[in-house]
């Protein structure tokens, strides 16, 4: 997970991550606002989904977002579904439909998704993220991945999520208020929505949606003005923010579908647009920090040592399934190239440490009070039975630090046992403790 002074560091400052105040010329609103209206008397035409005008982009439908089944939680027309649709007219879908549904085929005549309205409905209330995990999970299910990497990729386009989530609130509230670490930000939070500011705008989720899943049913009561519009302020746009870090994360593990991503990321951020509850700027730049989260988030992941897959080396979904022999020499080859990164890293501390914790030379080592209440008081190991031989039978365990203590000050050298020779306790006395005596 990205932490937010963490991002900050990236986002308040000059560089292709910097997170700009939103506009406020005159004329640069009036240009959005335009847009919006514009966009709602386009809502039901299927050619305008998508524009090359370069001062008002417009991505065409993303594939994923035509694939079925569609997940719970989608909002999209059922009268054009394959199955539901027969159903709602009353007639029995056949085998062809059915295969459909079940994602074996694919046809054009039933798209999820045709017009700016349908887009909008789709994105209006779903779990975030939803679009980019169906189209994780299609593209998983192609794959010959291991379960732990299938696990990888879950969990990091979540955290993506999650991370780009605290970015916008942040932004959205947070932002001009000085917290230890963090520098306050003028000119990013509370920004107004498009309706606030001009009351010409179309917002369609002020209605209700009809049962088909795309026509407009009753208006919503509550809240007046817009009850159709979020209560949270507009920049940037939660939608496009997520999506943005989405997108990227995705793209890492699927270098080869980025396009696909961009577009589906693209149709998140313009739905929004489509039903005139966010300015253009709220997508563009939500998108943006959202993409620079999913970085912070790469490196995380490929500081962890948890390598990518060797593009060189893609998986054949045709092979049969690996030898245990082999399955072992790449997991013992993984152990290796992986610890032995940590290791050359740790390697200078832990050497320091176990420096620091070794007695110098003819130093008696430490007599800790805990460890010799705690040591069991039978069979002596065979370390200690070394030193009796060489320096004769010990007197037997102390019964505390102190009592130890005083016998090292008073006496010098540990007493020998019984039998020991008297020239024996002369040289000990002579010359000090025996090293590593206790």
């Amino acid at each position: 997970m990205i932490q937010i002074r963490d991002l900050v560091k990236r986002t308040d400052k000059d560089g292709p991550c910097y997170f700009p105040p939103y506009a406020t010329d005159a004329g640069i609103l009036r240009g959005e606002l335009d847009e919006l209206i514009e966009l709602a008397s386009l809502r039901d035409d299927p050619s305008a989904v998508s524009s090359t005008d370069p001062t008002r982009p417009r991505k065409g439908i993303s594939p994923f977002l035509q694939l079925r089944p569609q997940p719970v939680g989608a909002v999209v027309n059922i009268e054009r579904d394959p199955v539901l649709g027969a159903v709602w007219e009353g007639r029995q879908p056949g085998q062809g439909a059915i295969d459909i549904v079940r994602g074996k085929v694919t046809d054009p005549a039933y798209p999820v998704i045709r017009t700016g309205r349908e887009l909008a409905r789709y994105f209006e209330s779903e779990t975030p993220g939803l679009a980019h995990r169906l189209a994780l999970n299609e593209l998983v299910r192609q794959q010959n991945w291991s379960p732990p990497r299938q696990a990888m990729a879950w969990a990091a386009l979540d955290v993506a999520i999650y991370s780009a989530l605290l970015a916008a609130w942040h932004y959205k509230w947070a932002a001009h208020i000085p917290v230890p670490g963090i520098a306050a930000r003028g000119g990013v939070s509370y920004r107004p929505r498009p309706i606030e500011m001009d009351y010409r705008v179309s917002v369609l989720y002020n209605r209700e949606v009809a049962d088909s899943g795309v026509g407009d049913d009753g208006r919503r009561l509550l809240p007046d003005p817009s009850p159709g519009t979020p209560r949270h302020p507009a920049y940037p746009s939660g939608h496009s923010t997520y999506a943005g870090a989405a997108s990227e994360m995705l793209s890492y593990f699927f270098p080869d579908y980025t396009e696909e991503f961009d577009r589906l990321a693209d149709n998140a951020g313009m739905a929004r647009l489509w039903a005139g509850i966010h300015w253009r700027s709220d997508h563009v730049e939500g998108m943006k920090l959202g993409r620079c989260v999913a970085r912070m988030i790469i490196e995380q992941l490929e500081d962890s040592c948890v390598c990518p897959d060797d593009p060189c080396s893609p998986a054949d979904n045709c092979a049969p399934p690996p030898k245990r022999t082999h399955l072992q020499d790449c997991a013992r080859d993984f152990q290796h190239c992986c610890a032995e990164a940590k290791a050359a890293s740790k390697g200078g501390q832990l050497a320091q440490s176990q420096a620091e914790d070794e007695p110098a030379e003819g130093e008696p080592l430490p007599t800790d009070s805990k460890v010799v209440e705690d040591r069991p008081q039978v069979a002596a190991t065979s370390q200690a039975a070394s030193r009796e031989q060489a320096a004769g039978p010990q007197e037997g365990a102390p019964a505390s630090r102190s009592n130890t203590e005083e016998r090292r000050q008073a006496a010098g050298p540990q007493e020998g046992g019984g039998g020991q020779a008297a020239s024996d306790r002369e040289t000990e006395q002579a010359e000090g403790p025996q090293e590593g005596a206790r």
